[in-house]
């Protein structure tokens, strides 16, 4: 201490000691609240990788039989909104698996690191429920192609829904 100041008096003391309780009470409330919300995703991210897996297993349309000349092959193969379908239910898949890897990292003990990884996976979780979103889309355009007036509603209300999925969802996920 300077010679000629005063010693802090007593209130100032407990005034700096309650900031510094409320500070650490603050940052465990907020880490208990960023553990609960990287469970939330994971759950979230998992299914997404589960639904957009099992839809790249059973292709809309299905496979050729063996009667076919290329027994196996999905039906829809050459068909431009099955491409689109592929495309992005891979990326979906992709997207929601790194998301996945990302949150198990998250639950680290080390706070930093925790919010780090919380962090990235939002990104990759909203992406991929985009994509998901798009995969769909594409396969209800597929299925439903023959019927002209059918297929340029989903077309219509197909763009509105991913628009607001993007401006919600991603926005909601950006931490």
């Amino acid at each position: 201490m300077a010679s000629g100041s005063s010693p802090p008096a007593p209130d100032a003391l407990q005034d700096q000691s309650i900031r510094e309780g409320n500070s650490r009470a603050s940052e465990s409330f907020d880490i208990k609240l960023i553990k609960k919300e990287i469970e939330t995703r994971l759950i979230v991210a998992t299914l997404v990788a589960s639904v957009t897996f099992t839809a790249g297993m059973t292709f809309p349309g299905g496979y050729n039989v063996s009667g076919d000349p290329n027994p196996g092959m999905p039906t829809m193969l050459h068909h431009r909104w099955f491409q689109v379908f592929i495309i992005f239910d891979s990326l979906a898949s992709y997207s929601s698996i790194l998301s996945v890897l990302l949150l198990l990292q998250a639950r680290n003990d080390n706070p930093h690191k925790a919010k780090r990884y919380f962090k990235r996976a939002g990104p990759a979780l909203s992406m991929a429920v985009i994509f998901m979103t798009v995969a769909f889309w594409a396969s209800l355009i597929l299925t439903v192609s023959k019927v002209k007036w059918l297929k340029i509603l989903i077309l219509c209300y197909g763009v509105y829904f991913i628009v607001l999925i993007y401006f919600y969802v991603g926005n909601l996920w950006d931490t």
